[in-house]
């Protein structure tokens, strides 16, 4: 029971965190509110293919934030709320990718500890209740490194289910790159891959060349 009481403490102050008065700020300009307007007319127009701002193709980003946004205003309606509702789940979501990696490195007490400290980071808190696609790539880009973690931690158990396990999570690595490709482009490649490569350079006696081949080939396709 006192083991369970600090997550449940953890999940109550990231929730406050995300959560409270989400909604009770004006939109700001230009971002939030360039950002709402061209959800708004995914809506409206019923073209969720082509961003358009004032009605005129708008492609300076890919689509994933304005994606998410109309989403949310579908279901939930046009206010402030709705419209930082998926920022304030991609801040939670980066707060549990960072636990789960910190669980994995070092057990419960880091993971715990590296959540807190990541969303009382004034600048992921701040970010986290601002329409922007900042923290739908900084999610994405977490969960890539703990995916790529995993594939590399899987290749302690027996040979056969290794190379099933890395693969699988080595590709749920790069299905999270291309999630982020679909925020805000190639420079969701970055981070990951320069984690990854500091694996393959450091542990490069734990894997075969095929292997990593064939990592690399199905991440390209994804």
């Amino acid at each position: 029971m006192k083991n369970s009481l600090p997550k449940w403490g953890l999940a109550a102050l990231t929730l406050f965190t995300f959560f409270f008065l989400l909604g009770t700020r004006s939109l700001n300009e230009p971002d939030e509110g360039r950002y709402s307007e061209i959800a708004r007319e995914m809506l409206e127009t019923g073209n969720w293919l082509v961003p358009h701002l004032w009605y005129l193709p708008h492609l300076d980003k890919p689509p994933m934030t304005y994606w998410l946004v109309a989403a949310s205003m579908e279901m939930f309606g046009q206010s402030e709320w709705a419209v930082r509702l998926p920022v304030a789940l991609a801040g939670i979501s980066g707060v549990w990718a960072a636990f789960l990696l910190g669980a994995s490195l070092g057990g419960q007490r880091v993971g715990f500890w590296s959540a807190v400290i990541l969303q009382s980071s004034l600048l992921y808190f701040a970010m986290s209740r601002m329409l922007t696609p900042d923290i739908f790539l900084t999610q994405f880009v977490a969960w890539a490194i703990y995916f790529f973690w995993r594939s590399w931690r899987a290749l302690n158990s027996e040979l056969r289910i290794a190379n099933s396990k890395f693969l699988l999570w080595h590709l749920a690595g790069w299905i999270a790159i291309a999630l982020g490709f679909l925020t805000k482009g190639p420079v969701a490649l970055a981070i990951p891959l320069v984690a990854w490569g500091a694996l393959v350079i450091f542990r490069r006696h734990e894997v075969t060349g095929k292997m990593l081949l064939a990592g690399f080939l199905a991440g390209f396709v994804v």
